[in-house]
């Protein structure tokens, strides 16, 4: 039976026997003689049980961490590439638990760079692949085909290639009449059994939920999927419950989908004002009682109304990953200072113009009102995610890359520091991002803390992200299973994104 943690470690650990450090600073590994890596004296926040550990050794050789120690203690082999760790503080790997990673060349030359420069080593591809031959509107951008995505991680295995881990899902899946080009409709039991079975034939890691799935299709579905052994996460489907999804084993829950209707006071109210925009054929008609709904939610907004909603969430191990930068993106994307962001250099002439409200046809219709009612929701969003991790429900770390002024690498940090501003504290929000997805993978046994025996996806700091989170991206070297990405390596690699944005 295929599991997450061995699509998540699946990444080969053989390329560090050939590798120790990259030259290259572009999408290619280039390949030098076998050499061990020893930080030291640095500060290792392990994300164990805790303080940091002070004045450590770290040793690392064929991809592994072999020893972990004081520096006093830990012998250092002659010949070993030795890195100073003096008033540093020693991370493990990041993962993006939200991404979307588009066509071939841009990922390798841009993607891939970007989320290493920003010491992410891992990352969820939420759709990967095309229900037939792309084709429409920048299809291709919104997923590469399965082939691609083999190819990927195959040549990530050899070596050949620079990136993080991935863990990725198939086709995405939505109702009757898909939104996106490219997904797969599901319209009935019938075929949501077949995509199932398609989908873990076509070797997706799990299936991601995108849409109006018909209830009852959506339950065969998950059962479906636990029979075959393939997780499914995603969306909450129009007539279908949070609390529902939970119970019938939806391992994770993207961009709070739900949360407010279960956090308000008013429940039934907000129920009747959803049951009456379901009815509303109308643009306008749809749009104001979605401002209603909205503004309702937050103003009823409960934390002891939102407990039994959170206990099943706990009770069912069923993970938040709230995605709350792109939310906030969005709310803002009416506002002309939006355009003066600093990474915008990252992205691609075609991004630019898909990131213009008139030109995505979920936006072009959004008055001055929306915006400011999505303005509103994001306010809301900040204390349900405050409360979610107050109650201690599972929470995840994911950007939605590509989505408005959404960066590779970028994005997550964007979305740590956020988690900070809701409340979580900085060790809850670099867990988020390290040991929590190594829990959400059942791959604790390799991933996600630093241990002798763990798979060496490391990121050293030149400051304390336990004071700060923003110290997260103040990053002296990268360590992608084994293989060394000193701050030379990462400013070239950023020079060659910046390069591509360019050229694509």
């Amino acid at each position: 039976m295929k599991t997450w943690a061995m699509a998540a470690a699946a990444a080969s650990v053989a390329v560090a026997g050939a590798m120790a450090t990259a030259r290259s600073g572009a999408q290619e590994a280039v390949r030098e003689p076998a050499r061990p890596i020893a930080f030291i004296h640095a500060t290792v926040i392990a994300m164990t049980d805790g303080p940091p550990l002070v004045d450590q050794t770290v040793v690392i050789e064929g991809g592994r961490i072999t020893a972990l120690g004081p520096s006093a203690t830990v012998p250092v082999e002659v010949g070993s590439l030795v890195v100073s760790g003096r008033g540093k503080y020693l991370i493990p790997g990041l993962w993006d638990m939200h991404a979307h990673l588009p066509e071939d060349g841009q990922v390798r030359t841009l993607d891939f760079p970007l989320y290493l420069a920003n010491g992410v080593t891992g990352v969820r591809n939420m759709w990967g692949d095309c229900a037939k031959v792309c084709a429409g509107r920048d299809s291709a951008g919104i997923a590469p085909p399965a082939a691609v995505v083999r190819g990927w991680k195959r040549d990530l295995a050899a070596g050949t290639l620079l990136g993080p881990r991935i863990v990725t899902a198939g086709n995405g899946l939505d109702g009757p009449h898909p939104f996106f080009p490219g997904a797969l409709a599901v319209r009935d039991t019938a075929e949501a059994k077949a995509v199932v079975q398609k989908e873990k034939e076509r070797g997706a890691d799990f299936l991601k939920v995108i849409g109006a799935i018909p209830p009852d299709a959506y339950f065969v579905l998950l059962r479906t999927s636990r029979e075959l052994g393939i997780p499914v996460a995603g969306h909450v489907p129009p007539g279908v419950s949070a609390l529902d999804m939970s119970d019938s084993g939806q391992r994770s829950i993207e961009h709070l989908q739900g949360a407010s209707t279960q956090c308000s006071a008013q429940l039934d109210s907000v129920m009747a004002l959803r049951a009456a925009r379901a009815r509303d054929t109308t643009v306008a008609g749809r749009a104001a009682l979605t401002r209603s709904i909205t503004h309702l939610s937050v103003a009823s907004f409960s934390e002891a109304a939102c407990q039994p909603y959170f206990d099943r969430l706990k009770r069912n191990d069923t993970w938040q990953v709230p995605t709350l930068g792109v939310l906030r993106n969005i709310g803002r994307l009416n506002d002309p200072s939006s355009g003066r962001d600093p990474h915008l250099r990252y992205a691609t002439r075609k991004t630019r113009w898909e990131w213009e409200p008139r030109n995505d046809p979920r936006f072009k219709d959004m008055s001055a009102e929306d915006f400011a009612s999505l303005r509103e929701q994001m306010g809301s969003a900040l204390r349900i995610v405050g409360a979610m991790a107050r109650a201690g429900v599972p929470l995840l770390a994911g950007s939605d890359t590509w989505n408005p002024a959404v960066y590779p690498g970028f994005g997550l940090h964007d979305e740590l520091k956020i988690f900070v501003e809701a409340g979580l504290t900085p060790r809850a929000a670099l867990e988020s991002a390290t040991v929590g997805p190594a829990r959400f993978f059942g791959a604790t046994d390799s991933l996600g803390t630093i241990a002798a025996g763990k798979v060496a996806d490391l990121v050293l700091l030149d400051a304390n992200p336990l004071e700060d989170i923003g110290n997260a991206s103040r990053i002296r070297a990268v360590v992608v299973n084994g293989l060394l990405l000193t701050r030379a390596d990462l400013d070239r690699m950023l020079r060659g994104a910046q390069s591509a944005a360019r050229t694509h």
